[in-house]
């Protein structure tokens, strides 16, 4: 006999993605109860569902045929259940197998589920509509500034494949594979942009060039290796990296390197590898010749990243420090540049601190600040970032209905945001950031998001409205 609270135990370590703030069914779960997000995200997903008369009976016995009946359920509800969490539902397949038939749930078929391989991935439809300041026309060639207004709109298809590979105890091997179609011109979208015209051909001489973010056609922008050992998270490869202090604020890019994770309550983190070349313009030497779309090379810029972020309750609080080895600091380059001149390059040390409380199962407030202690860009404004959020709503893509949404203002310092987490504004930006997304299906969730500001170089008005919806499987 085990207790019944071995429900509890297992949902969270299953780890099945929370559901929506509706309170549980159960007359005995108070809302303060230890296990009470447990209980309701399994209620909800249908892996239990309490005594007729409306209790949960979290301390009374269960029988072997009703531990059976939540394994069985939960291998059914199991869409996002990690690596470890399969190896969990496993273990107690084989510990219940006999009472397991009695479901007609076949070994096999749960074997299947739990095997080396999981795919997973979604199809992303974008619509993308920037109104922007882009660059100083001819006038940047003599080091001048100016800027030209640029209108771009975008609509785009994705195709993202994400396979999740068992390769080790505690390792695991992850990918993930885009692919992108324009839907205006049914092409692929390998030269479309956004953000900027992005143009290095002779026009940009006249009417102003801008860096702009690209789409690509296909890319393989993750491959790496996790290791899970309870409190210590490694990750080494080509790897997804959001700076955990500022949510983002400071950089969010694929790091080619190494990542240690340590800790529970308290957690340190050391990033360290290669990124991209610089968002703001490390893209130089190309002389003469990048005035008719040639030359020009992209250098890769050294990164680390140190972390220590807390979770004290509702409150969480941290601090960071970030270095980039070699920051473009010159957006004019002047005429020189003409003739392969480089721009001047520098390390970036960037120190940030962040914290937030979430109320209650609705409402939070989180707000972070970081700043350059090296050279800037030249104008005032671009050596700080900061911003406050206020967000509401839980988010849970299985559950139709589901709202959740933010409002914030933002600041986003081009020398301190590298690629900053919100795709609906970009570095050297500042405004209002409003946002909402809705689950209209299960697994199809639609989002809208709006900025409006300005640039923090000379304050010309710009907007971008963005619009996505993704189908999950």
């Amino acid at each position: 006999m085990k207790p019944r609270y071995s429900a509890m135990l297992l949902a969270l370590s299953l780890g099945i993605t929370a559901s929506a703030f509706a309170s549980t069914p159960y007359d005995d779960v108070p809302l303060d109860h230890w296990a009470y997000d447990a209980i309701e995200t399994l209620t909800v997903h249908g892996v239990i569902d309490g005594y007729p008369d409306g209790t949960f009976r979290g301390n009374q016995p269960i029988t072997r045929f009703e531990m059976a009946k939540m394994i069985r359920n939960a291998v059914l509800s199991q869409d996002e259940i990690h690596d470890k969490d399969r190896k969990l539902l496993d273990k107690l397949a084989n510990e219940y197998k006999e009472e397991l038939k009695g479901f007609n749930v076949r070994i096999v078929e749960l074997e299947r589920r739990v095997g080396n391989i999981q795919w997973k991935g979604n199809i992303r439809y974008r619509y993308i509509n920037d109104h922007i300041s882009s660059g100083g026309g001819m006038m940047a060639l003599f080091g001048g500034g100016g800027s030209s207004r640029s209108r771009s709109m975008l609509q785009y298809m994705t195709a993202t494949l994400e396979p999740d590979i068992k390769i080790a105890k505690n390792w695991t091997g992850h990918l993930r594979m885009n692919y992108n179609l324009d839907l205006r011109s049914g092409g692929n979208s390998t030269n479309d942009s956004f953000g900027g015209s992005g143009g290095n051909d002779i026009m940009s001489m006249f009417l102003g060039g801008g860096g702009g973010r690209k789409v690509k056609e296909f890319y393989l922008d993750r491959a790496f290796l996790h290791g899970d050992y309870k409190n210590l998270q490694i990750n080494i490869g080509r790897l997804p990296y959001t700076s955990f202090v500022d949510r983002g604020m400071v950089v969010t890019d694929n790091v080619t390197g190494a990542q240690v994770v340590y800790g529970s309550k308290i957690k340190g983190a050391i990033t360290a590898g290669r990124v991209n070349a610089d968002p703001n313009g490390t893209k130089n030497s190309g002389g003469i010749f990048s005035m008719f779309g040639g030359g020009g090379t992209s250098q890769k810029t050294n990164y680390l990243g140190m972390e220590v972020f807390a979770t004290p309750g509702k409150a969480s609080v941290g601090f960071g420090y970030h270095r980039f080895g070699n920051r473009n600091f010159d957006d004019d380059g002047g005429i020189f540049s003409m003739f392969g001149g480089d721009s001047e390059k520098m390390a970036a040390d960037i120190f940030a601190v962040g914290g937030g409380y979430q109320f209650d199962k609705i409402f939070g407030l989180n707000a972070a600040a970081a700043w350059n202690t090296k050279k800037d860009m030249g104008y005032n404004g671009s050596k700080r970032s900061w911003q406050v959020e206020a967000t509401f709503g839980k988010e849970d893509q299985k559950k139709a209905g589901n709202v959740t949404g933010y409002i914030a203002y933002r600041h986003l310092g081009n020398s301190v945001s590298w690629r900053p987490d919100y795709e609906v504004m970009n570095s050297g930006q500042k405004g209002w950031d409003f946002g909402v997304k809705y689950v209209i299906y299960k697994d199809i969730v639609a989002s809208l998001r709006y900025f409006n500001g300005k640039a923090i170089k000379d304050g010309t008005n710009e907007n971008t409205l963005f619009g996505e919806v993704y189908c999950y499987f």
